[in-house]
C-alpha cells in the first residue's frame, strides 16, 4: 500500500479539504498530519504515525535537539477524522505554517503523503524538470529493481 500520484484541489469556504478518495481507503484508522521539514504538511496513516511517533519518543529527553524536535513534531500534529463527505479540517496554525491558502497540492509519498501550497510545491518540485540532475539523484539513491 503506496500512496501515489499528484492531485490538486481546493479548500472550500468553510476550511474544509477533500482527500482523494483512493488515499481514503488506505486510512482506516483516520489520519494524523503535521508540519513537515519542507514547508509542506505530512499525512500520515495510524499504523506509520504509530512507528514514527514510537521512534521520537525513543530518544533521548536529556538532549536538547531530540527534545526539541519531539516537542516541535507532537505540538504540531493533529488527528483528524473524515466526515461523511471525505473532507479534513486543517488547523489554522498548520495551514498557515504551510503557506496554504484556498488551494493545495497533495502528493503521495510512499507509506504518507504531502500536502502542499501549489507555490511551495512548484519550487520543490523545480529541480526535478531537468533530466540530468534527475539522473544523479537517482544513481545517487543507488535503487535497483
Amino acid at each position: 500500500m503506496y500512496f501515489l500520484g499528484r492531485f490538486e484541489h481546493t479548500i472550500d469556504a468553510k476550511g474544509r479539504l477533500t482527500i482523494p478518495s483512493n488515499y481514503r481507503g488506505m486510512l482506516p484508522g483516520g489520519i494524523f498530519i503535521t508540519s513537515w521539514v519542507d514547508g509542506n504538511l505530512k499525512a500520515f496513516p495510524y499504523d506509520v504515525y504509530e512507528k514514527a511517533a514510537a521512534e521520537i519518543t525513543a530518544k533521548s529527553v536529556i538532549d536538547f535537539e531530540s527534545r526539541a524536535f519531539s516537542n516541535y513534531f507532537f505540538e504540531n500534529t493533529v488527528q483528524l477524522d473524515f466526515d461523511s463527505a471525505g473532507r479534513i479540517l486543517i488547523p489554522a496554525n498548520l495551514k498557515k505554517t504551510a503557506g496554504i491558502e484556498t488551494s493545495v497540492v497533495i502528493s503521495g509519498a510512499g507509506k504518507t503523503f504531502d500536502i502542499w501550497s501549489p507555490e511551495r510545491w512548484a519550487q520543490n518540485t523545480s529541480t526535478f524538470s531537468d533530466p540530468a540532475t534527475l539522473a544523479k539523484r537517482w544513481n545517487n539513491l543507488d535503487i535497483r529493481f
